[in-house]
């Protein structure tokens, strides 16, 4: 099991943070003056990046939002949870203590 499963991502305090009616988020990092837009699933786990979240529990958390019948797979939901916290860690929005 590698970290990033048992680490709590942290959004950096700093990042602004807009929410728009249709769920998706506007994320502005004042250290390097960009605007990232996340649709409303990344911003469901923006959202999650508080520290009381660890890795199986957005997972799980986004599991539940899509219901059981749905056509993706918990496996799925990891792989993409995995890859869009890295994005986030690569832009320098998490604090640095989550190393996936």
């Amino acid at each position: 099991m590698t970290s990033a499963l048992s680490a709590h991502p942290t959004a950096r305090s700093d990042v602004f943070t807009e929410y728009l009616a249709d769920g998706s988020v506007v994320i502005f990092d004042p250290l390097t003056s960009v605007v990232h837009e996340l649709n409303a699933t990344g911003a469901f786990v923006w959202d999650c990046c508080d520290g009381s979240y660890d890795f199986q529990k957005i997972v799980a958390a986004l599991e539940e939002c899509f219901d059981a019948s749905s056509e993706i797979s918990t496996a799925t939901l990891r792989e993409d949870v995995t890859y869009f916290l890295q994005v986030l860690l690569e832009k320098n929005l998490l604090i640095s203590s989550l190393s996936l």
